[in-house]
C-alpha cells in the first residue's frame, strides 16, 4: 500500500470515529480540516452548541460537515434530533448525520 493510500485510510478512520477515541495527532489533523470547512469551529461550536465540551463540539462539527454535503443543512436545522444522546451513546458522527439526513428528507417528501 502506498503512503498516499495509508494517509487516505487514516483520514477516513478519523472522520468515522468518535472524537474521544482519536489519537492526539489524528485529532489535530481532523480539527484543522474542520476549521477550513466551518468558519465557526471551534469557538462557536464549543461555546454555543456544546456547552464547553470540546469533544462534543468536534463531533457536532463532523455531523455538520456531513449534513452540509448531503442535504445542505446543519444540526441546528434538525433541532428535534437528540444529538447529545447520539454522541453519549458513542455513535460515530457520520452514521448519526446520515440517519438524520434520511429522516429529514423523508419529512419533506411525506
Amino acid at each position: 500500500m502506498t503512503t498516499e493510500h495509508q494517509t487516505m485510510r487514516q483520514r477516513v478512520a478519523a472522520i468515522n470515529s468518535h472524537p474521544a477515541e482519536l489519537e492526539p495527532e489524528q485529532r489535530a489533523a481532523l480539527e484543522e480540516r474542520v476549521r477550513r470547512r466551518l468558519p465557526g469551529y471551534p469557538d462557536q461550536y464549543v461555546i454555543q452548541y456544546a456547552n464547553g465540551d470540546a469533544d462534543f463540539a468536534l463531533w457536532l462539527a463532523l455531523v455538520d460537515v456531513r449534513l452540509m454535503r448531503r442535504i445542505w443543512l446543519t444540526h441546528r436545522a434538525i433541532a428535534d434530533r437528540p444529538w447529545r444522546e447520539d454522541y453519549d451513546a458513542g455513535r460515530d458522527p457520520i452514521d448519526a448525520a446520515d440517519e438524520a439526513a434520511e429522516e429529514e428528507a423523508g419529512h419533506h417528501f411525506d
